[in-house]
C-alpha cells in the first residue's frame, strides 16, 4: 500500500480506502470486524461508515480498538431523503450515536451527501461548526457531483470532496477536482470503475476471471471510443487499469472502493503496488478526447 498526506492534518491516508455500507450480506458485528481487519491487514487506514444500525459501527470499532487512534482515519456518512430540513438536533443525535457505537472518540471526516447538505437549516449549519470546534468531527465533507457541490466550492463550505471519478470523467469533473485542490480541499475519488465499459467484455465481473480460465474478452467495443485497450492490455484486468490510473492523479488523496469480502479487498489493495503500463495514460487521454468529441451512450 502507498500513502499520501491527508490534507494538512499531519496524518497520512492509504491510496485505497474503504466505504462500508450496511447490507444484507454482512449483518453482524463480528462480520464487520472481519471486514475492517482485512482492510487493515492490507494497509488500508481510512474507513467511511454509512450506517443506521448498530452492527457496522460496533464491528469496525472493535477492529480499530487495539490501534492508536491517530493511525486510523474514520469517516461517518450522513444520508438524507426528501426535502425535510436537516436540523442540528438530528445531526447531533446521529453523530453521537455513531461515536458511542464505534468508541472512536471523534470522526476524522463527517461526510454529508449533497441532498443532506442542501437540506441543512441554519441550526444544522451551526451544528457542523460546533462539531468541528468541539473536535468531534475534524473535517466536514460533501459527497456528490452536482450543482450543490459546485455552489459549495464557490462558497468554500467544506473541507473534503468525495466525488465520482473514473477514466472517462469529462472536463467538468476534472475542472471541479482542480478547483477543490486549489482550495486545499481533500479529494476522495468514488466509483472508480465505469461499469458500462467493463461490461463490454462480456465476462463476469469476478476479479481475474478471464486470466484464471484462460479466456480472452471478445472485441465488443469496436467503434465505441478507443477504450478497447482496457480489455487488451496484457496481465491487466480492465478494473485494475481503471483503479491504477486514478492512483496516478495528483489531485486525489485516496480512491474509495466499496467491498466487504476479505479476498476482494486484498485484490483491490494489491493494485496500489503496481506500476501502470507505459503508454496507458496517453491511451486514456486519447480515449477521453474521442469520447468528448462523440459521447458514448451509457446504459
Amino acid at each position: 500500500m502507498r500513502y499520501r498526506p491527508f490534507g494538512r492534518s499531519g496524518k497520512v491516508v492509504s491510496a485505497i480506502s474503504l466505504l462500508l455500507r450496511e447490507s444484507g450480506a454482512v449483518s453482524s458485528p463480528a462480520a464487520w470486524r472481519a471486514t475492517a481487519i482485512a482492510g487493515l491487514e492490507n494497509g488500508i487506514n481510512y474507513f467511511e461508515l454509512s450506517a443506521s444500525g448498530e452492527a457496522l459501527p460496533i464491528g469496525v470499532g472493535a477492529a480499530i480498538s487495539t490501534l492508536e487512534r491517530r493511525l486510523v482515519l474514520l469517516g461517518w456518512r450522513i444520508q438524507h431523503q426528501g426535502r425535510v430540513p436537516l436540523t442540528g438536533r438530528s445531526l447531533m443525535d446521529n453523530i453521537q450515536g455513531g461515536l458511542a457505537r464505534t468508541g472512536a472518540g471523534y470522526f476524522d471526516t463527517l461526510m454529508l451527501d449533497d441532498n443532506a447538505f442542501n437540506c441543512l437549516n441554519r441550526d444544522g449549519h451551526q451544528c457542523l461548526e460546533d462539531l468541528k470546534a468541539a473536535g468531534l468531527c475534524k473535517r466536514i465533507g460533501i459527497v456528490g457531483e452536482g450543482d450543490v457541490v459546485d455552489r459549495c466550492l464557490v462558497a468554500g463550505a467544506f473541507d473534503v470532496l468525495s466525488t465520482s471519478c473514473d477514466v472517462t470523467s469529462d472536463g467538468q469533473v476534472r475542472r471541479r477536482l482542480r478547483e477543490a485542490a486549489h482550495q486545499d480541499i481533500i479529494v476522495v475519488a468514488r466509483n472508480p470503475i465505469p461499469t458500462d465499459l467493463i461490461r463490454g467484455s462480456q465476462l463476469s465481473l469476478g476479479r481475474k476471471a478471464g486470466s484464471f480460465f484462460g479466456l480472452k474478452p471478445r472485441d465488443t467495443l469496436a467503434g465505441v471510443g478507443t477504450f478497447q485497450f482496457l480489455h487488451t492490455t496484457p496481465d491487466w484486468t480492465p478494473e485494475d487499469i481503471c483503479l491504477a490510473y486514478l492512483l496516478t492523479e495528483p489531485t486525489m488523496a485516496t480512491v474509495m472502493i466499496e467491498a466487504h469480502k476479505p479476498d476482494i479487498i486484498a485484490d483491490w489493495a494489491s493494485v496500489a503496488d503496481r506500476e501502470l503500463p507505459t503508454g496507458v495514460p496517453a491511451q486514456v487521454e486519447m480515449a477521453r478526447f474521442a469520447e468528448e468529441d462523440q459521447p458514448r451512450r451509457r446504459a
